[in-house]
């Protein structure tokens, strides 16, 4: 088995440990040999490789993959529970004159805090995944209508409380948001209704959120 072991110092290690039983002449257990391999250094790189492979490498929110990943498992547990996964599709609102008039170092400041301000808001369990460019993708793995609509207004005070420094100013930012609550259809539907609804958010004016009709 592997997990962390402890040294007579205090300090842990991660171990891979091989544990066995000492049969005496008539076959009885007399006692167990115990040999435990440090492999911290194995494990480190694991968690790293893990990482690079899920994890958006500038904002630190879930990538696409592993945002599919989650869909996939939340609509497997929602099957399970005769509950129903939700989704809030979120854009950043004028972000290409946002990079047009300071530069793409204030647009990473910016992207960088909206996540910052999405995770400030959910609890841990809920995952900030970076769907594409500036548009974020927020997985509620059971959820009602009024609930999402709830959560999704909340990101949306957040991220409109967000101030980033730019050269001689500092920086507003504001998002749309689309919601959609699961009713029995494929991820990927239920992801094209966010999307929908979110690109009516910003028809209508942007900083605001829509809710699916079918939601």
């Amino acid at each position: 088995m592997e997990g962390w072991r402890m040294r007579d110092d205090g300090s842990l290690f991660w171990a891979n440990s091989v544990i066995t039983a000492l049969p005496d002449t008539d076959g009885k257990v007399r006692g167990y040999v115990v040999v435990s391999r440090d492999m911290t250094e194995r494990k480190r790189m694991e968690d790293q490789l893990r990482r690079l492979a899920t994890t958006d490498p500038l904002t630190g929110a879930a990538n696409r993959r592993e945002g599919q990943v989650r869909i996939a498992e939340a609509f497997r547990d929602a099957a399970g529970h005769a509950t129903h996964p939700g989704i809030l599709m979120l854009d950043v609102d004028h972000f290409k004159v946002v990079n047009d008039t300071y530069g793409h170092a204030v647009g990473d400041l910016v992207l960088c805090a909206v996540v910052e301000a999405c995770r400030g808001t959910l609890s841990a369990d809920l995952p900030v995944i970076r769907w594409g460019g500036e548009e974020f993708l927020v997985l509620l793995p059971a959820t009602t209508v009024e609930a999402a609509t709830a959560i999704a207004e909340t990101l949306r005070h957040a991220i409109h409380a967000v101030r980033v420094q730019a050269p001689a100013r500092r920086i507003s930012v504001t998002a749309s948001i689309g919601v959609a609550v699961g009713r029995g259809e494929a991820p990927d539907i239920l992801v094209d209704r966010a999307d929908a609804a979110l690109y009516l958010a910003k028809r209508e004016g942007r900083d605001r959120l829509v809710v699916s009709e079918a939601g």
